[in-house]
């Protein structure tokens, strides 16, 4: 590939959109335009802390779940260990759901006003939909 083109997407969304875009311009393609937003107020989400050990990173959360990963996993990704899952029981789906839904839906005219930069868009609009 010609020195222009980045490399293999990175996990980090800033660096990622880089590279794709210089895919695409490689490639001669166009590629959609993402919403980079969610429409309603954040869910607290989970606490976690890393440490490493000899050559692994270890992650441990808040709900008592613990991964394994290589150190720098972002850029050499390699799949985790889940060695505790986040969801155990009753009780641990429970604290899950609690951190993991999303507050209140923004108003229709809030989710209007952002989306009015995407309305002279020449390129078609993405909307990814994750979830648990």
């Amino acid at each position: 590939m010609p020195e222009w083109v980045d490399g293999c997407v990175s996990l980090d969304d800033e660096k990622s959109r880089s590279e794709i875009e210089t895919w695409h311009r490689y490639w001669g393609t166009t590629g959609p335009i993402s919403v980079d937003f969610f429409p309603g107020e954040p869910a607290p989400g989970i606490a976690s802390e890393k440490r490493v050990e000899r050559d692994r990173e270890i992650i441990e959360h808040e709900t008592g779940a613990l991964d394994r990963q290589v150190i720098d996993n972002a850029v050499t990704y390699s799949m985790p260990e889940y060695a505790i899952y986040h969801v155990r029981d009753r009780k641990s789906w429970e604290f899950y759901r609690d951190r993991t839904t999303p507050g209140e839906p923004w108003s229709a005219e809030r989710l209007d006003e952002v989306c009015r930069r995407f309305d002279g868009r020449r390129r078609p609009l993405s909307v990814g939909v994750g979830g648990t």
